[in-house]
C-alpha cells in the first residue's frame, strides 16, 4: 500500500534515491541535449583532468569496463595522452569540443540543484553533507569486502 512506510534498509533508500535523481536530472538533461551520464564524465574529467582512467573510475564510482566504453562513446571530446611516469596507463582531459559539451550541460545541472534545493530549504547543506558521509561509508564498505 502506499500509505506503509518506506523500508528500515539503507540500501533499498539509497537506490530509490538513486532512481529518483536519475530521473530529474534525465528530465533536465534531454532538454539540452546532453546524456547526463557523459556529462558526469566530462565534468569530473574538466575538475581533476588530468587524470588516469583508474582514478576517473573511483571518483564516479564505476567499473573499469562501464568507464572505458563512456570515453570511447565520447570520441573526440577526451583526449588521451601518455602517462609521465607509468607506460602502461595514460592521461584524459578535455578537448575544446569536451569543454564545450561541458558546458552545454550547466543550466540542466544548474536547474536539478535549484529544484532540489527549494524543496529542501534550509536543510540543503546538512543533506549534503550527510550525502557526503554516507558516500564515504559506501566507498569504505566496497574497499573491505574486496579484500575479504
Amino acid at each position: 500500500m502506499t500509505g506503509d512506510p518506506p523500508p528500515r534498509n539503507v540500501l533499498i533508500q539509497l537506490y530509490i534515491l538513486g532512481q529518483l535523481a536519475g530521473q530529474l536530472m534525465a528530465r533536465e538533461f534531454e532538454r539540452e541535449g546532453v546524456d547526463r551520464n557523459d556529462y558526469a564524465v566530462l565534468t569530473v574529467i574538466g575538475a581533476y583532468g588530468p587524470i588516469t582512467p583508474t582514478e576517473l573510475a573511483s571518483k564516479l564510482g564505476l567499473p573499469p569496463t562501464t568507464l572505458s566504453s563512456s570515453i570511447r562513446r565520447l570520441g573526440k571530446q577526451v583526449a588521451r595522452r601518455p602517462h609521465p611516469h607509468d607506460r602502461r596507463s595514460y592521461l584524459l582531459e578535455l578537448t575544446a569540443e569536451g569543454r564545450k559539451r561541458e558546458r552545454s550541460g550547466q543550466p540542466a545541472l544548474g536547474r536539478s540543484l535549484q529544484a532540489i534545493r527549494e524543496q529542501a530549504g534550509a536543510r540543503t547543506p546538512e543533506l549534503e553533507e550527510t550525502l557526503l558521509e554516507l558516500q564515504q561509508v559506501l566507498r569504505s564498505a566496497l574497499d573491505v569486502t574486496a579484500k575479504s
